[in-house]
């Protein structure tokens, strides 16, 4: 608010403060009006991107909507802090924050009174497990959100922490929507479709089988990369930097995965890169 003081003309900090805490004004129609604005600006490039992340904020004190001792991905470790998840549309050099919703904790949502003392809405009084908040829950909640405003963009992305979870990764596709989502070097895929079905029984007594099993091998990503050979990567510079063009090598390749329980898996591209300047690789998945 010191800042914005600062900036528009004619403004008061007090009266800036008083406005953002106390007047009753709904932030709802603020984010979508910043939405719609941003997406025109966007209307000529070929590709929009929203972009879904969280952060932590440190806080001091027990009155701020959200606060509480838990982890702070900007930190790194768990102190008091408030938790929002965060969309942003990028196309190029520009990008602007189209939305923010904060977290929740138990402690919050379990006492009523204080969450009425703090007026915080009724439907916003609900609790998610961390990994639902982030994987499944607010950041999905967003995707939905501004794809039935129609908010223009072409694509979803986010880091390890949302491409990670499968669930996120195929209710984004159930949406009819691309996404490109850093994954974890540990995660596994199917290199070849794999069969999916009830076995037959087996001679002998007991049931007979009822669940879905398939006969595919997984593998790691970071067990895959190990066995590239050199001429499986291609080339590419991607951008000009401070330091000089960014040059990388990437491997892609159709890969398959499948949650245990649908009837069919799903066909996914896998994307890794790597930076012939530093040591380590990128790998991401995508939908297309």
């Amino acid at each position: 608010m010191e800042q914005m003081s600062e900036i528009v003309a004619d403004a008061d900090y007090h009266q800036i403060q008083h406005f953002i805490s106390e007047s009753p004004w709904d932030a709802r129609v603020v984010m979508d009006e910043v939405a719609s604005a941003t997406y025109l600006h966007f209307a000529d490039c070929e590709e929009v991107y929203l972009i879904v992340d969280e952060s932590g904020h440190t806080k001091n004190g027990n009155k701020s909507v959200g606060v509480a001792r838990q982890y702070s991905g900007q930190l790194g470790k768990v102190d008091n802090c408030q938790v929002a998840v965060y969309a942003a549309l990028s196309a190029g050099h520009h990008y602007s924050l189209i939305d923010a919703r904060l977290y929740l904790p138990e402690e919050w949502t379990s006492d009523k009174q204080r969450c009425k003392s703090a007026h915080i809405p009724k439907e916003s009084i609900k609790f998610k497990t961390k990994q639902l908040l982030i994987a499944i829950g607010i950041a999905f909640e967003m995707v939905v959100y501004h794809k039935k405003k129609d908010t223009r963009f072409h694509w979803v992305g986010g880091d390890g922490f949302y491409g990670h979870d499968n669930q996120f990764r195929s209710r984004i596709a159930a949406l009819n929507l691309f996404y490109m989502l850093d994954i974890h070097s540990t995660d596994v895929f199917f290199m070849e479709k794999p069969i999916i079905g009830v076995p037959e029984k087996k001679a002998g007594k007991g049931r007979p089988p009822s669940l879905l099993k398939t006969d595919g091998v997984t593998a790691k990503v970071c067990d895959i990369v190990k066995n590239l050979r050199t001429e499986d990567w291609k080339t590419y510079t991607i951008r000009n930097t401070a330091k000089g063009p960014l040059v990388l090598d990437v491997w892609v390749q159709e890969v398959y995965t499948w949650d245990g329980s649908a009837a069919n898996c799903r066909k996914e591209l896998l994307v890794v890169h790597r930076n012939r300047k530093e040591a380590g690789t990128l790998t991401k998945t995508s939908r297309y």
